[in-house]
C-alpha cells in the first residue's frame, strides 16, 4: 500500500511538472507577430492619427528621459503641468497638453508615455495607483524569487525582462497592445525608444521601424515595449523580437533609396545627416540580417 501511495504521488508530481512546462512554453512565443503585407498607409504612424483639438500650426514635441520610477514621476508631473498650462492660440484658450503632437521617451519615462498613448487624460486618475505609488522594484524582486518563476527563468528564451513584461502587462497595462492605441486614434504620436543590442542603434516602437522586420506592431503588448525601453544591462535582460524581414513585400520609402542617399546630391528629398546614415544602413541590410533582434535600453545606467 505504501508503494502504491508513493507511485500515485510521483504520478501527480509528473502531471504537475508537465502542466508547468506547458504553461512556461506558452510564455515563450515571439513578442511580435509577422506582418502579412507591407501597407505604408496602415499601422501606428503619425500621419494616420486624428488631430482632435490639436492644431498643425503649433507643433509641440515632448521628450521623457530615463531614471526608473523617479523618471516616471517626473514625466507624469510634466504631463500634469502641460494640462494645467493654458495658452491663447488662434483666438481661443487651449491647454498646452492638447497641442502636444509627439512624445518621445526612454526607460522610466516610457511608462507614463505609453499609458497616455493608451488612456489619454484618464492617466491622471489611474496611473499613480497603477504604477507610481506601487513598490514596483520590490514587486519584481519578489516575483523573480518566487518558485513559480524559476522554471520560466531557467529557460534559455526567457529572462528577467520577460518576467517584468508579464508583470507590467498584468498590473499596469491590463493586457493592452498597440492595436488599442491605434484604435484610440488620437495625437500625440508616442515613440517608446529602446536600444538594438545587435547594432547599438536606437530602436523606436513605431510601425515604420517594424516594417523593416516585416512585423506587425499592432500585436505587440505595450508592456513589452515599455519593458524593452527600461531593460538596462546588468539589472535586467535583453528582450528578443523576431525578425521576419523579406516576407511582407516591403518597399523602402523614397528617402531610403540609393539615389537620395550617400555622396550623391539629394535632389528629391530633404534628408538630414542622421537620417542619411540610418537610410544607408537600412539599404545595406545592416539592420535586417539577424534571425532575432534583442532590444535593451541603456539610459538607466544613470540610476546607480
Amino acid at each position: 500500500m505504501l508503494r502504491s501511495r508513493i507511485m500515485r504521488s510521483c504520478a501527480r508530481i509528473a502531471v504537475l511538472g508537465c502542466a508547468l512546462l506547458v504553461a512556461a512554453c506558452a510564455s515563450f512565443t515571439p513578442g511580435n507577430p509577422p506582418l502579412a503585407k507591407h501597407q505604408p498607409d496602415a499601422g501606428y504612424r503619425f500621419e494616420r492619427l486624428e488631430q482632435g483639438d490639436n492644431s498643425d500650426e503649433l507643433f509641440v514635441i515632448v521628450t521623457f528621459s530615463g531614471g526608473g520610477t523617479r523618471a516616471a514621476a517626473l514625466a507624469y508631473g510634466v504631463l500634469e503641468a502641460l494640462r494645467d498650462t493654458t495658452i491663447e492660440w488662434r483666438g481661443r484658450r487651449v491647454a498646452l497638453l492638447d497641442e502636444v503632437d509627439v512624445i518621445s521617451s526612454i526607460s522610466g519615462g516610457s511608462f507614463p508615455a505609453a499609458y497616455y498613448a493608451l488612456r489619454g487624460k484618464q492617466i491622471f486618475d489611474e496611473f499613480p495607483d497603477r504604477f507610481l505609488y506601487r513598490p514596483v522594484q520590490s514587486d519584481l524582486i519578489k516575483l523573480a524569487l518566487s518558485p513559480a518563476s524559476w522554471l520560466k527563468l531557467a529557460a534559455p528564451a526567457y529572462g528577467r525582462s520577460d518576467l517584468a513584461a508579464e508583470f507590467y502587462d498584468r498590473e499596469v497595462f491590463a493586457g493592452a497592445t498597440y492595436a488599442d492605441v491605434i484604435a484610440r486614434n488620437r495625437r500625440p504620436f508616442v515613440i517608446l525608444n529602446a536600444t538594438d543590442m545587435t547594432t547599438g542603434t536606437r530602436f523606436p516602437f513605431i510601425q515604420d521601424h517594424f516594417d523593416l522586420m516585416c512585423s506587425d506592431l499592432a500585436g505587440v503588448p505595450l508592456a513589452r515595449a515599455a519593458a524593452a525601453s527600461s531593460a538596462f544591462p546588468g539589472g535586467l535582460t535583453a528582450l528578443t523580437f523576431q525578425n521576419y524581414a523579406g516576407t511582407c513585400q516591403y518597399r523602402q520609402p523614397a528617402w531610403v533609396q540609393p539615389d537620395v542617399v550617400g555622396d550623391a546630391s539629394i535632389r528629391e528629398v530633404d534628408v538630414g545627416p542622421r537620417r542619411q546614415h540610418r537610410a544607408a544602413r537600412a539599404t545595406r541590410g545592416d539592420c535586417l540580417d539577424q534571425s532575432s533582434v534583442e532590444r535593451a535600453a541603456d539610459d538607466e545606467r544613470a540610476k546607480g
